[in-house]
């Protein structure tokens, strides 16, 4: 491909892509990552280029067409994603959160706040922030996480937001802020009361409650210092 086409040409850095798949479905993570990495460098050349050609030929009677360019940073954003994976995976965290970081703000700028691939990227990042122990950091990307799932679901709270608010409280305990996570459960309680969702969730929220408020509970007779019959 590098012969015919060039060095710099998105086909070339969508087939070192396809080869580092198979690096790392074969395990061959450091491998996967460098060639990920090489066809970002790809990647970012080609858009670069067609930065240049736009604004060379845009004007009045030709309005710019932005589709094309779209679609390379959709293959930067992708691209990143694969890499802060691996580097999770090779515990790389720091790393990870700066690849995630970069994608989430791309994927932003051309998809809007509420798209999955925006979901999927907060949750990555929030992974990232929580296994470099950054709880803060992890906790506000789980926040801005379940609003967006709230607004992609128009406005329902659905078992993926049940999943996400589980993995907001696992953030709050950590810091060892567990009325907050109270606070925040009993609040989504209550849109889930006003509104005419499953009987299913809203019990599942109403469990998730139960397991903050026995925490609660438990830490409150801790520091207490009472024993099991304490009642």
């Amino acid at each position: 491909n590098r012969s015919q086409l060039g060095s710099d040409h998105k086909l070339v850095a969508q087939t070192l892509c396809q080869i580092a798949c198979l690096y790392f479905e074969a395990g061959e993570l450091e491998a996967a990552q460098v060639t990920f990495e090489d066809a970002l460098d790809i990647f970012r050349t080609v858009f670069q280029q067609e930065t240049v050609l736009y604004g060379e030929t845009a004007n009045v009677y030709n309005p710019i067409d932005t589709t094309n360019r779209d679609a390379i940073m959709s293959q930067i954003t992708d691209t990143l994603c694969n890499v802060g994976s691996i580097q999770n995976k090779r515990k790389q965290h720091m790393e990870a959160i700066e690849s995630f970081r970069e994608a989430l703000d791309l994927q932003r700028g051309i998809m809007g706040h509420d798209h999955p691939r925006v979901i999927a990227t907060l949750d990555n990042l929030a992974y990232s922030y929580s296994k470099a122990k950054a709880y803060p950091h992890a906790l506000s990307c789980y926040k801005e996480m379940l609003t967006a799932q709230i607004s992609h679901y128009n406005n329902t709270f659905t078992e993926e937001c049940c999943i996400t608010l589980q993995k907001q409280n696992i953030m709050y305990t950590k810091l060892h802020q567990i009325n907050d996570a109270i606070h925040d459960t009993k609040q989504a309680l209550a849109k889930l009361y006003a509104s005419s969702q499953t009987k299913e969730t809203t019990q599942r929220v109403e469990h998730i409650l139960q397991n903050l408020l026995l925490q609660k509970i438990k830490k409150d007779k801790k520091k207490k210092g009472c024993t099991s019959g304490c009642f």
